[in-house]
């Protein structure tokens, strides 16, 4: 029985985009007749689509693939494309350039230049990509974006992913744009990326954080905890999705490292961050997974966020200071 058919008032709906499962949760007061959350659901639809192709690279006609293949070093944007890019050079700044779009050519030549059927590597494993191909990034030094007019300047050539970021931050904006439209209650699940508003159901919003680490024996608890949120984003990144062989044998997967330009190594395979924006614990997870065990639990304390990070073996540590601001 879904929470529609329980619950009066609800709606939900589970679709895909933006390359991951979404699902929508809305509530709207049953006594306003103006308000449906059965319309506000499907205009979530409706926007989700509108992002995805803005800042999708694997659609040929997005406005990001058009960006990444125009020569010119100066570009007008759509303000949706202007605003992800803006919000990247931030992350890039905040992270020490732990969190950087420009690994794409690495990315792309380990193996992740199309679109998977499914987050996990069961459900495609033909081999792809060639390590050696890959390099550390460029960077976002010599990238402004001006919010004003909507245009970035970046080197000529110089190409940008959003796939972590703009997944985040679009369920920020879903969230925003239904509360504005009527909805007394929303939650919006993109992947790993959730963002909950407005009123706040008895007893909170209970996200589950599932385990990722698959290969561990039938005994692995599927659930590592259950997190309650009262506003605000809940955000997992793993180096357990997403992954490959490539055709030299080598194991590979989707979070590469600015340094290297190779997967990462990192002791860490999982974090989970809460932040108030989905974008920005999006951001902290990839960085502090990224920067191991040591420099990205400094990483995460330093920003003041309700965090967790999961090593190789499935060791769960809290790496929340006891006094972060959004525990």
């Amino acid at each position: 029985m879904s929470l529609t058919e329980i619950y009066p008032g609800w709606s939900e709906r589970w679709w895909h985009t933006l390359g991951s499962d979404a699902h929508c949760q809305v509530y709207c007061d049953p006594d306003q007749e103006d308000l449906d959350a059965e319309s506000l659901v499907e205009l979530a639809i409706q926007q989700a689509e509108l992002l995805e192709q803005s800042w999708s690279r694997f659609r040929p006609s997005s406005e990001l693939v058009q960006l990444n293949e125009n020569p010119a070093d100066q570009i007008q944007l759509s303000r949706p494309l202007a605003g992800a890019l803006h919000r990247a050079v931030i992350a890039w700044e905040q992270t020490d350039g732990w969190f950087d779009p420009t690994v794409i050519d690495s990315l792309e030549a380990a193996g992740y230049a199309n679109s998977f059927p499914s987050s996990l590597v069961g459900a495609d494993n033909t081999p792809r990509g060639d390590l050696s191909h890959c390099s550390p990034s460029p960077g976002l030094s010599e990238v402004t974006v001006d919010l004003e007019t909507s245009t970035v300047t970046r080197p000529p050539g110089l190409r940008f992913d959003l796939g972590g970021i703009g997944k985040g931050l679009a369920a920020d904006m879903l969230v925003v744009h239904l509360l504005e439209g009527g909805a007394s209650s929303v939650c919006i699940g993109l992947g790993g990326d959730i963002r909950v508003g407005g009123e706040v159901p008895v007893g909170g919003w209970k996200i589950p954080v599932e385990s990722s680490l698959t290969d561990f024996g039938s005994d692995q608890d599927e659930q590592w905890f259950e997190a309650e949120l009262l506003d605000g984003a809940i955000v997992s990144s793993s180096t357990q999705f997403r992954n490959w062989n490539t055709l030299s044998g080598e194991r590979a997967h989707h979070l590469i490292d600015p340094r290297t330009g190779r997967p990462s190594t990192s002791s860490i395979s999982t974090v989970v961050v809460c932040a108030a924006e989905a974008w920005w614990a999006e951001v902290l997870a990839k960085a502090a997974l990224l920067a191991g065990a040591v420099q990205g639990k400094d990483l995460l304390q330093k920003h003041g966020v309700r965090s967790w990070m999961i090593n190789d073996s499935g060791a769960l540590e809290d790496a929340t200071l006891s006094q972060a601001p959004n525990s």
